[in-house]
């Protein structure tokens, strides 16, 4: 009977080849769980290059157009200071008339002169007020236009330093009433 094998022995064998395949079953789950999960840690990998890219763009198209308002803002700001600085020039010039005028007064002929040159004072008065409210007021567009844009690219060094998956959403209140977000 050594030929023979034994019922017993054979379901013995069984057994332990019942056990190896359910341990190599278990590995091959475990094992395809990690690819699964590696495979799709490779496509997050490959979607976040893409979504960053989409933001950044996003991003320098926004601040492109900030700084196009603020080279506008500043090519006006200039304008309005060179119509300030012709006028001084102007004012200045009709100051020296003024002086020569009063000189002219303590002469006999020169009795109607006052009175123009009150006029003239006015004038000149009127529209000294009138250009400085303009430049205060371009003057003041432009240092608003100036803290909104460094706000903007304050929040966009935070949220690239941060590695985020996107950039916070703040709002910022304008003066004039409206409400911007960064995307």
């Amino acid at each position: 009977m050594s030929n023979t094998v034994s019922v017993q022995e054979i379901l013995g064998e069984a057994r332990r080849l019942v056990e190896r395949l359910r341990a190599q079953e278990c590995n091959v789950d475990r094992l395809l769980v990690q690819a699964q999960a590696l495979n799709q840690g490779a496509e997050a990998m490959r979607k976040y290059p893409e979504e960053l890219t989409q933001q950044e763009i996003r991003r320098m198209r926004q601040l492109h157009e900030e700084n196009a308002e603020l080279v506008t803002a500043l090519k006006e700001h200039q304008s309005a200071l060179h119509l300030v600085m012709t006028k001084y020039r102007e004012h200045v010039a009709r100051l020296g008339s003024v002086r020569q005028a009063e000189h002219c007064l303590g002469e006999p002929g020169c009795h109607h002169l006052p009175d123009k040159i009150c006029e003239m004072v006015e004038v000149m008065r009127r529209a000294a007020e009138i250009d400085e409210s303009s430049g205060t007021r371009q003057t003041e567009t432009l240092v608003r236009l100036a803290t909104e844009n460094a706000v903007l690219r304050q929040q966009l060094h935070i949220g690239q330093r941060a590695g985020s998956d996107g950039l916070a959403d703040v709002e910022v209140q304008t003066d004039s009433g409206i409400v911007a977000s960064p995307e």
